[in-house]
């Protein structure tokens, strides 16, 4: 009898040798140990869902697996890696707590501000129009894209297509060139970027 727990009979049974009293060479008794072939695999006494040899082949629960959110819950078992109270399962990225669904639709992650989700405080809408910035196209509703548009978070600055120095969008918040400012003397150039507003060959300073 090796003293292990086990009689020859469960021995021969399990596969582990009579006359060890720790087959797997893990520290782990054989009788105790979940795997006794496995070094790898012996007990989980901080119960953590991680097994205590996982890491290193010998029993270390301080060193037993990956624990992202530092719960005491190794992620192998944990339903919720980063604790940000998604599910793994349903979480875009099971390992960002700022990172895990959009439920909303509007673009951004619920998670992304508060790495909790929240649909009411998941990223800057300027125009209020339902989508985040960080997805919107738009971001000032102007109806210029923001890739062209001089400035995407200001309605009334977008562009200035007839180039009469007049931001076509200074009225209405919304691209008119016909509308975009006082032109005194009717000379295509708005009084704003004209050096002579009445034409009268005089400069206006």
């Amino acid at each position: 009898d090796d003293t292990d727990g086990l009689t020859h009979a469960q021995e021969y049974a399990a596969g582990t040798d009579p006359c060890d009293p720790d087959t797997d060479g893990d520290t782990v008794l054989d009788g105790v140990d979940t795997d006794p072939l496995d070094p790898l695999v012996c007990q989980d006494l901080d119960s953590d869902s991680c097994d205590d040899c996982s890491v290193l082949g010998l029993p270390d629960t301080s060193d037993d697996g990956t624990d992202t959110d530092s719960d005491g819950l190794c992620n192998t078992g944990d339903p919720d890696d980063d604790n940000d109270t998604v599910l793994d399962g349903v979480d875009t990225d099971p390992l960002d707590p700022l990172v895990c669904q959009d439920l909303d639709s509007d673009t951004c992650d619920d998670c992304s501000v508060l790495g909790l989700p929240d649909t009411s405080d998941d990223g800057t809408d300027t125009d209020s129009d339902g989508l985040c910035n960080t997805g919107d196209p738009d971001d000032d509703n102007d109806t210029v894209l923001d890739g062209v548009d001089a400035d995407p978070l200001d309605p009334y600055v977008c562009q200035d297509l007839d180039s009469d120095s007049c931001d076509d969008c200074s009225v209405l918040g919304a691209p008119d060139p016909s509308n975009d400012g006082t032109d005194t003397d009717s000379d295509g150039l708005c009084n704003t970027g004209d050096p002579d507003d009445d034409n009268d060959a005089l400069p206006d300073t």
